[in-house]
């Protein structure tokens, strides 16, 4: 991950930082702020990873964005599945940023 952020200069600021990334483990979410930024990033991990011989699970990949509706990224010959929720580390993260349906599901999950 340190040689696909070498030199990246996008991302979001927060508190005068640049956050480019969340990972745990080898569950990675990328944080930027247009999809060509998206795009460029994605590419750079790629390449990073294929120099060691890995290689990102498209099916696994997805993409959530708040920017535009529409957006094609793609990684190697497949483009990713947009989403508008999603389960990281057990959680609900959702494009609007809201939590009641992780509220709800953890309610849920609580009766049964």
């Amino acid at each position: 991950m340190c040689e696909a952020l070498d030199g990246f200069e996008g991302g979001l600021q927060m508190g005068g930082r640049g956050v480019t990334n969340l990972r745990y483990a080898n569950d990675i979410i990328l944080i930027v702020c247009s999809v060509m930024e998206l795009q460029t990033l994605l590419d750079r991990l790629d390449n990073a990873c294929k120099r060691y011989g890995l290689q990102i699970n498209a099916d696994k990949t997805k993409v959530m964005t708040t920017a535009e509706a529409t957006c094609s990224i793609s990684c190697g010959n497949s483009i990713l599945e947009k989403v508008d929720m999603y389960a990281y580390l057990g959680s609900l993260i959702t494009m609007d940023g809201e939590c009641d349906k992780e509220i709800r599901s953890r309610l849920a999950k609580g009766y049964a």
